[in-house]
């Protein structure tokens, strides 16, 4: 099932990073939205972009950060969850550690997921009850999270700094293997791909951030929740998530 709407996405996730890139090689502006986050013509050239396609292919509802209507969310039970460029800080910072995400949501299920990473080539994706799987030089292959337990390798955000993940690094640092810094929803794919295994999120997101990591995580055999222990709703109105975990194995939950 979703084999249209994965193939879809995954053209139009690389139609849109050839605009993206072709901008990343320039001098941009950075701009400031209403709530002080930055942007710049890429995400809105990206999102121009992946809106026409899935308009032109698909009657769902399209829910995407640069172009969102609160009010609408809740009226189909099929929709694209969109993030033409997360990590627009690293974007700006020209670190390559962005992405395109798009995500299918169905009667409140996410049932496909797609994350690219422009600067990286590398492409990661999963359709529920499929598994997970990464792209890069002609070569596909399944992945699945780390096995390690115990002793873990622990990602944190590269843009944001927090308190409480100064703190999370010193309670567990017998736990703790390696500490990386990294971006945007990379951050969940390598922890899919066995690469890392733990991430802790302290501050507000928004479902687009989320929505594509989360299942090709979970589809990886690993876990996203809120920190309480639920499960993020990504029909909320707000679209605000609330601070959330991603674990190779539930049994690796760190002390916070």
């Amino acid at each position: 099932m979703y084999e249209k709407e994965l193939k879809i996405c995954k053209e139009v996730v690389l139609e849109a990073s050839k605009k993206i890139l072709e901008i990343y090689n320039t001098d941009f502006k950075v701009m400031k939205k209403e709530d002080k986050s930055p942007i710049t013509l890429a995400d809105i050239e990206a999102n121009r972009i992946i809106i026409a396609r899935l308009k032109e292919e698909f009657d769902y509802l399209l829910v995407s950060e640069e172009s969102v209507k609160h009010k609408q969310f809740c009226d189909k039970n099929v929709c694209f969850i969109i993030d033409p460029i997360d990590g627009t800080k690293e974007f700006v910072k020209k670190n390559g550690e962005f992405t395109v995400n798009i995500a299918m949501l169905k009667n409140d299920v996410l049932v496909m997921g797609v994350v690219y990473a422009p600067v990286l080539d590398e492409m990661y994706y999963a359709i529920k009850g499929e598994g997970a799987f990464f792209e890069k030089d002609g070569t596909l292959k399944k992945i699945n999270v780390s096995d390690r337990i115990g002793k873990v390798n622990v990602l944190i955000s590269r843009s944001h700094q927090w308190e409480r993940s100064v703190k999370l690094l010193e309670e567990n640092k017998n736990r703790i293997i390696n500490v990386t810094r990294m971006g945007s929803s990379l951050k969940g794919c390598k922890i899919a791909a066995g690469e890392q295994d733990i991430y802790y999120r302290f501050g507000p997101t928004c479902i687009w951030d989320t929505a594509a990591m989360q299942i090709i995580v979970e589809e990886a055999g690993g876990v996203l929740k809120l920190l309480n222990g639920n499960k993020i709703n990504y029909k909320k109105k707000n679209y605000i998530n609330e601070e959330f975990y991603i674990v190779n194995d539930e049994r690796n939950k760190m002390k916070i």
